[in-house]
């Protein structure tokens, strides 16, 4: 027992002299996290749009305040007549332009409906699905609170629920997803290579001729990854808390049941890595094919090929859907 925490502290010693490790343990986890929560993200704010309002009423200038203030909209400009749409579309600034037809106001008391048109830039179709969606809820929002006792004919209205995450926000996709991503970088990915680099120095015979036995140089090598990937989760949950308000409802106690239980099948995985690995480049090549294999941030049902689908499911370690997107 003596000999073994004596090869787990050379093993700490080992890591924390090392620059390049200590970059990839500590500073690549908070910068993925950071770039993860912060810049790629699917939420769209200040898209900035043009009005192009033939009636300038008092329900226009309503809803138009309605769209602006909504946090997802920034007016860019106020056309005056058709003709600019097309050129405004082409300067690349604008993505969608609203279009409220003549005597809006008058038409909709009068006949219980007017027509607003929705020209969306549809180079990137979901960035154009996604405000055409915000601009029909912000428009039908307005208009059932600003008409409620309006008789009109009558209709279906489905109330739609998003549960778990109503604001849509993608911080509480993407923090998640982006602890697994590190600890299996941490586990499987350091744990193979360090090993192979043992069987290319040559050491690894100078190991297994030591007193130690086999499995307390596997268990000796793992186990700094293990103690420093749960470190790595924490300070994960915690920022994720703390920056981007990321809540943990459900068990911290089950979440760190959950968080263990996949650090171990990525150091197991990193131990098979390992053994069938001849270098240290064939060993990260191997991790981070493995690592395109996960569906840490995007479901495999996002893959259109079938092969890749095949082999993603083969290859995934779903411990993080199950568990951390869940408390």
């Amino acid at each position: 027992m003596k000999q073994l925490l004596g090869f787990i502290r050379k093993e700490f010693r080992h890591i924390f002299r090392d620059p390049r490790t200590m970059i990839i343990l500590f500073g690549i986890p908070i910068v993925q996290l950071l770039l993860f929560g912060y810049v790629i993200t699917t939420e769209i704010k200040d898209a900035r749009i043009a009005i192009l309002d033939k009636s300038h009423d008092e329900v226009t200038r309503e809803i138009t305040h309605k769209l602006l203030s909504s946090g997802y909209f920034k007016l860019d400009a106020m056309l005056d007549n058709e003709g600019q749409i097309d050129n405004i579309f082409r300067q690349g600034n604008v993505k969608e332009v609203v279009v409220f037809q003549d005597d809006f106001g008058k038409r909709l008391k009068r006949d219980g409906q007017a027509n607003v048109q929705v020209i969306a830039d549809a180079s990137d179709p979901n960035t154009a699905q996604l405000l055409s969606n915000y601009t029909n809820a912000i428009v039908q929002d307005y208009l059932q609170k600003k008409f409620v006792n309006y008789k009109i004919p009558l209709e279906i209205k489905p109330q739609v629920r998003m549960l778990f995450n109503e604001s849509l926000v993608g911080a509480f996709m993407y923090v998640p997803g982006t602890m697994a991503l590190i600890l299996i970088i941490i586990s499987a990915m350091m744990t193979s290579i360090t090993i192979v680099r043992e069987k290319e120095m040559g050491t690894m015979e100078i190991l297994l001729v030591s007193p130690l036995k086999s499995h307390h140089i596997i268990i000796g090598k793992v186990t700094p990854y293990l103690i420093l990937s749960v470190i790595n989760a924490v300070t994960i949950v915690i920022l994720g808390n703390l920056v981007f308000g990321v809540p943990v409802r459900g068990s911290l106690i089950l979440l760190m049941f959950v968080v263990i239980l996949y650090i171990m099948l990525a150091l197991s995985l990193g131990i098979l890595i390992s053994t069938i690995a001849a270098s240290q480049f064939s060993a990260m090549f191997v991790s981070i094919m493995h690592l395109c294999c996960q569906r840490c941030c995007f479901p495999v049902s996002f893959i259109q090929s079938i092969i890749c689908r095949w082999c993603c499911r083969c290859c995934r370690i779903s411990c993080r859907p199950a568990g951390s997107s869940k408390l």
